[in-house]
């Protein structure tokens, strides 16, 4: 009897191992989106990669952090979401296909 209660404690406890291993896989996870901007990763437009930096696909997105919204004068950007453009290795707004201004 003591065996089998032993087994079944070890059992349960287990268990919720696992339970709370996944719970701070979970928290984790969602620490590492937390760093993103809506979902999005972030960067001023300095430092956004191109084409040299490896890695970067057409239609990739990005929110350029400084980048300048229409009626924003230079300098005073507050953000805008971007696309990376292979063709000429720039970011464009996803308003309006333009090049992202700073």
């Amino acid at each position: 009897m003591t065996t089998t209660m032993l087994g079944y404690v070890y059992n349960q406890l287990n268990s919720q191992l696992k339970q709370q291993g996944e719970a701070i896989r979970q928290v984790a996870r969602t620490s590492e989106r937390a760093e993103t901007a809506g979902g999005m990763a972030s960067s001023t437009l300095a430092n956004a990669p191109l084409a040299a930096d490896g890695g970067m696909s057409s239609g990739d997105l990005l929110f350029i952090s400084n980048g300048r919204k229409t009626g924003e004068g230079a300098g005073a950007g507050t953000g805008v979401p971007a696309y990376y453009n292979a063709a000429t290795d720039s970011w464009l707004r996803l308003s309006d296909d333009s090049a992202v201004l700073v």
